[in-house]
């Protein structure tokens, strides 16, 4: 699970990546070191507006980046427009969701062929599809 330290924003990282930027005021997010399943227990035991409210009102308020502006205007988006900002992965270049995840075994494969020339390329995570950069 990860927030949003300037608006509040949470998501949960279903497909075990890290979100990067906050969907809704393009902040990095920030990693509450408890997983998805972890999350959904805690929240049976509440509602999960309570529980939400918990975690803005201890990490996100108390943080230097926040920023009452956006938070307010994200809480308004969510009452009135529900949770339609999808945050998903994407391009910082292009704005492109066509990306995918570099994996382990491209990486180990450059180093074996490039040497120490594939460093750049090893330290990667993602590559876009659309214009190729790599992030």
């Amino acid at each position: 699970m990860y927030y949003c330290p300037c608006c509040g924003k949470i998501v949960s990282n279903t497909l075990g990546e890290n979100p990067c930027e906050c969907c809704f005021c393009e902040t990095i997010m920030i990693d509450m070191d408890i997983s998805s399943d972890d999350y959904w227990e805690k929240v049976t035991n509440h509602t999960d507006e309570i529980y939400d409210q918990d975690i803005r009102d201890t990490l996100v308020k108390t943080s230097f980046l926040f920023n009452q502006e956006k938070y307010n205007a994200r809480e308004y988006s969510e009452k009135h427009f529900g949770d339609t900002i999808k945050c998903a992965a994407h391009c910082p270049t292009c704005n492109s969701t066509n990306i995918q995840k570099i994996g382990i075994g491209n990486k180990v494969a450059s180093g074996a062929i490039l040497g120490i020339f594939a460093i750049n390329h090893i330290g990667k995570t993602f590559k876009c599809k659309s214009c190729g950069y790599q992030w």
